[in-house]
C-alpha cells in the first residue's frame, strides 16, 4: 500500500494514471495492463495509482497481489466509504511527473486515447475525453441514460461557469498539468458526489487563466462492476453544482456553500410539504386514506430535509449526508 505523498509532484519522465475503483475485480487487472502497454508506447513512463475504498470484492488487494513485483503500479487502499472524488484527489496527491491522467477502472474509458490526451496537454492545461464532440460516441446506452446525461450536462454548464465551454463536463476521463492543478487547488477542493472534474476546473481557474480542451473518446459498455449513479448521487450532484456556482460567483467566500444550499433546500421542501399537507386535508374529506398518505408524505419530506440541514457543516467533507436510499 502506498502512502500519500506531498501535494507537489516529483518532476521526472513518468506520467501518473489515477484509477479510482470500488468492486471492480473483474476489470482491474486488464485495465492496468492496457494502460501500462499504451503509456509504454509514448515518451513517458507509466506510474499507475490504484485507489480502492476497501472494496468488498477485494479489488485493491487483487491489484496489489498481481503487481507486487511491478514498481510501475502503486495501490492505495482506503478504509471507509470515502467516495470516488476524494479517491481521485488522493490519487493526484500520489502522482509524479508533469502530467496526470484520471480514468475509471471498469473498462468504459479507452486507454488507447491516453497518448492523444498527453499530446494535447503540451498546449492545454486540462484535457477532457469527450463523448459529445465529433468522433466521440457512447456504446450501448439506452435512451433514458442518454436523457439523464443530457440533463446533467445542461445543469452543470448552466450552474458551473468553468464548465460552460465544455461539451462533456460530466466526463470522468481527463488529463491535467500538475503545475496547474497543484497542491493549493487540491487543498481547496471540497467535492460532493463523484464529478470531480467540475471541482478541479472551478478551483484551478481561480488562480490562473487556464486552457481547457477536449479530445473525442468512445465510451464503452461496462465490462464489470456496477453504475455509481443512484438517487443519492443525483442529489449530491445537484447540490455540488449549486455550491460550485456559489464558489465561482464569490458568494462562497462570504457564506458556507453547503449551509446555504441546504437552507434553500429546507425552505423549498417545507413549502412543498405545506402544499401537500393542505392538499391532504382537502382530499381527506373525499378519500381519507389518500389524504392521510399525502399528509404522512409531507411530514416525511420536511423531516428528511430538516435532518439533512441539521447534519450540514461548513464543508461537504465534514457534512453527514441523510438521504432516502434509492
Amino acid at each position: 500500500m502506498t502512502e500519500i505523498l506531498p501535494d507537489s509532484p516529483v518532476i521526472d519522465d513518468r506520467v501518473s494514471v489515477v484509477l479510482p475503483c470500488y468492486n471492480e475485480r473483474e476489470t482491474i487487472i486488464d485495465v492496468i495492463e492496457s494502460v501500462l502497454n499504451v503509456v509504454e508506447t509514448t515518451e513517458l513512463k507509466p506510474h499507475i495509482v490504484v485507489v480502492d475504498d476497501d472494496s468488498a470484492d477485494k479489488t485493491g488487494y487483487l491489484a496489489q497481489s498481481h503487481f507486487r513485483e511491478d514498481d510501475r503500479v502503486e495501490v492505495l487502499i482506503r478504509h471507509g466509504d470515502e467516495g470516488l472524488s476524494s479517491a481521485v484527489l488522493d490519487g493526484l496527491r500520489c502522482s509524479v511527473g508533469q502530467y496526470a491522467i484520471v480514468m475509471d477502472a471498469d473498462g468504459q474509458h479507452p486507454p488507447e486515447r491516453i497518448p492523444e490526451l498527453l499530446s494535447q496537454l503540451q498546449i492545454s492545461d486540462i484535457v477532457v475525453g469527450s463523448r459529445h464532440i465529433d468522433d466521440g460516441a457512447i456504446e450501448g446506452w439506452p435512451i433514458h441514460r442518454r436523457v439523464i446525461s443530457s440533463v446533467a450536462t445542461t445543469i452543470s454548464r448552466v450552474s458551473v461557469p468553468a464548465a460552460r465551454n465544455l461539451n462533456d463536463p460530466m466526463s470522468g476521463f481527463f488529463g491535467i498539468k500538475r503545475s496547474v492543478v497543484d497542491g493549493d487547488v487540491l487543498r481547496r477542493c471540497d467535492p460532493h458526489g463523484y464529478k470531480i472534474l467540475l471541482e478541479l476546473l472551478t478551483h484551478a481557474r481561480r488562480d490562473n487563466e487556464i486552457v481547457v480542451d477536449e479530445v473525442p473518446i468512445t465510451f464503452r459498455k461496462r465490462q464489470g462492476g456496477e453504475s455509481k449513479m443512484t438517487m443519492d448521487e443525483a442529489v449530491r450532484f445537484l447540490e455540488h453544482c449549486g455550491g460550485l456556482g456559489l464558489v465561482e460567483s464569490g458568494v462562497g467566500e462570504r457564506v458556507y456553500p453547503p449551509l446555504l444550499i441546504r437552507s434553500i433546500e429546507l425552505g423549498a421542501v417545507t413549502g412543498v410539504g405545506l402544499m401537500m399537507l393542505y392538499l391532504g386535508l382537502w382530499i381527506g374529506n373525499v378519500d381519507g386514506a389518500f389524504g392521510a398518505a399525502l399528509i404522512a408524505a409531507a411530514g416525511g419530506l420536511v423531516t428528511l430535509a430538516a435532518l439533512r440541514y441539521q447534519r450540514t457543516r461548513t464543508t461537504w467533507e465534514d457534512t453527514e449526508d441523510t438521504y432516502a436510499k434509492s
